[in-house]
């Protein structure tokens, strides 16, 4: 029998034989090569979770920040009366730097709320003294201002032809 005589049917065979063993060999993955894949799978799959929380975190954030930006002018004195009696009260006083700290205070918590309001002093007179207070411009051009120590408002006037 001579193996090396040409036989087509025999050597399609052969290839073919030859062939699909090739295949399925490369087919076939070590136990750590598997390991190792599958760990680094695990990682990433992990690792996207992570990332998918955290813009979940984000995108809550981003809203917060929507929210308040830009700030914007109260709707009304009673929108005004409601957010400053939301306010912690200061103590009292004792000097001008503490009592225009204290409306500085307010003019962030405004900000942070998204809010505009305006922390204002005159001074110091003839006799040393300052005059130091808050205000703010409403939606129908309303001017209100008070002071910083307190939650007594006060009209001042109508700013629409200001």
């Amino acid at each position: 029998m001579n193996l090396l005589r040409w036989n087509p049917m025999r050597n399609i065979l052969i290839v073919t034989g030859i062939g699909l063993g090739l295949l399925f060999m490369t087919g076939c993955v070590a136990q750590g090569d598997y390991q190792n894949l599958e760990a680094q799978y695990n990682a990433l799959q992990t690792e996207l979770n992570s990332t998918q929380a955290e813009l979940s975190s984000t995108q809550a954030e981003l809203a917060e920040l929507q929210a308040k930006y830009p700030p914007r002018l109260f709707e009304d004195s009673a929108e005004l009366e409601a957010w400053l009696a939301g306010q912690p009260t200061p103590p009292e006083a004792t000097d001008a730097v503490l009592w225009y700290e204290h409306a500085r205070q307010l003019q962030k918590a405004a900000v942070e709320d998204g809010y505009i309001i305006s922390a204002d002093y005159i001074g110091p007179d003839s006799d040393g003294l300052y005059t130091i207070w808050c205000s703010a411009v409403l939606q129908d051009n309303s001017y209100y201002y008070w002071d910083p120590d307190t939650d007594s408002l006060y009209y001042g006037m109508d700013v629409k032809h200001f």
